[in-house]
């Protein structure tokens, strides 16, 4: 492997997996990341965002894909450093950038992530697929105006913001499997 880490992503309709791969001294060590990690640093509360459980009881290391989109976070067009903003700058410690981003990622409880009030993300798959703008909410810019979104630009961004944040800010060891009990 002539590079440090392969990370590769599973992007499914209710959640998204990774997998990473990392050069470890000539040794290649493979980890399932828990993507849910850094999820108590991005909404203030120790007890967690509302999860994606396994069984009920164990904390999956899959990320759901229900984002929510906020306005009055971005400037009008997407700045490309979007996609690199820090909302964790290490392991459980919330990023400078953590609410400048136009996706909220995690919610304290099932019953605020599911009221109406959001401006839901579609599915992933939907957009990378058809990259069709019908399909997406209209989101404000910080002046208030309706942001032009492009389909493409966005699926980059959210990928780009997860593995940056959720996966390389990641606590997690090499051949560690995520997952822990609630």
């Amino acid at each position: 492997m002539d590079c440090d880490y392969l990370v590769s992503l599973d992007i499914g309709s209710e959640s998204m997996a990774c997998c990473m791969l990392r050069n470890v001294s000539g040794d290649v060590e493979a980890s399932l990341i828990d993507l849910q990690e850094n999820g108590p640093a991005l909404v203030g509360d120790d007890r967690g965002p509302f999860y994606a459980l396994m069984d009920g009881a164990t904390i999956s290391p899959r990320l759901r894909t229900r984002f929510a989109l906020v306005d009055g976070r971005v400037p009008q067009p997407l700045p490309d450093a979007h996609a690199e903003l820090d909302l964790i700058v290490r392991p459980h410690v919330p990023g400078p950038d953590a609410e400048r981003s136009l996706f909220r990622y995690f919610f304290r409880s099932e019953r605020e992530a599911s009221l109406g009030a959001h401006k839901w993300l579609p599915n992933p798959k939907i957009i990378y697929q058809l990259a069709a703008k019908g399909y997406l909410p209209e989101v404000l810019d910080e002046t208030g105006r309706p942001l032009e979104l492009d389909p493409t630009q966005l699926m980059q961004h959210m990928i780009t913001q997860v593995v940056r944040n959720f996966v390389l800010r990641s606590s997690q060891p090499p051949g560690g499997r995520g997952g822990k009990r609630r």
